[in-house]
């Protein structure tokens, strides 16, 4: 998840028209399956706030996983 979430920040950070291509092509699917659109997912996916929020949860998820490891780890060297 780390990576995916990683993955997904590199884009919004260094391919920022490469994501707003991607929420435009969204916008256009919602609107061909007539189903509405809410605007502030266009507001939110070009914001700052979702930019911090997804670095912040890629490190938190790559923490987690380390975190899991280093006690797998540990105690399953421990439990022989």
């Amino acid at each position: 998840m780390a990576f995916v979430y990683g993955g997904i920040a590199w884009v919004v950070l260094r391919r920022r028209e490469s994501w707003i291509r991607f929420l435009d092509a969204e916008a256009a699917w919602w609107r061909r399956i007539g189903l509405p659109k809410l605007s502030f997912d266009r507001r939110l996916g070009e914001s700052r706030f979702f930019t911090y929020s997804l670095v912040f949860s890629a490190g938190a998820f790559f923490l987690m996983a380390v975190a899991a490891a280093v006690l797998y780890l540990r105690l399953s060297h421990h439990a022989h």
